[in-house]
């Protein structure tokens, strides 16, 4: 079991190092992320970036996991905003959750163009809504860390009549470096 423990370490270590050769692209994206979205892989690009407006006194990260066709047409987006900058474990809050210091927010929008097709939300308080920063060093501006989350398709981009559309993701994982 420590050889597996080991093993799994050493191809962590050589997994994030081969990201040190990487730059920013045209957008600001620099990493990899990805998640178990039900039972479907959802893998993309990460852009990290500060967030100053809903942190106030403490500067927050928003991390945002983008799948994309490759001709410019966005399928999905995962977000995740105002993250403290800070290592640790935090619970993804509810949407639209009145809180003193931070939010905590996780978002799923589903997109063709610029045209919004849907978005998720987390509507319910549930501890099983989290990220983990692993790792924030702010001298090389690299991030890493986990995350898991519920959400519920936004009623507003529902026909009349049509059930609530439920996602779990699951596994999620990303690794970035915040954009100056």
């Amino acid at each position: 079991m420590k050889y597996l423990v080991s093993l799994l370490a050493v191809i962590f270590f050589l997994t994030l190092s081969c990201h040190k050769t990487m730059t920013f692209d045209e957008f600001g994206y620099y990493g990899e992320g990805s998640a178990m979205l039900n039972t479907l892989m959802f893998e993309g690009k990460t852009r990290i970036l500060y967030e100053d407006i809903f942190c106030y006194p403490d500067s927050c990260l928003t991390i945002l996991i983008s799948n994309s066709s490759g001709n410019g047409l966005n399928y999905g987006n995962i977000l995740l905003r105002s993250i403290p900058r800070k290592t640790g474990k935090f619970e993804l809050r509810p949407e639209g959750q009145e809180v003193s210091d931070h939010l905590y927010q996780f978002y799923y929008g589903v997109l063709n163009d610029d045209l919004i097709l849907g978005s998720y939300h987390i509507f319910e308080k549930d501890t099983s809504n989290w990220i983990i920063i692993e790792k924030l060093d702010l001298k090389t501006r690299e991030v890493s860390g986990s995350f898991q989350a519920k959400v519920t398709r936004d009623p507003y981009w529902l026909s009349p009549g049509h059930p609530l559309d439920t996602i779990i993701f699951k596994k999620g994982k990303f690794y970035g470096k915040i954009y100056k």
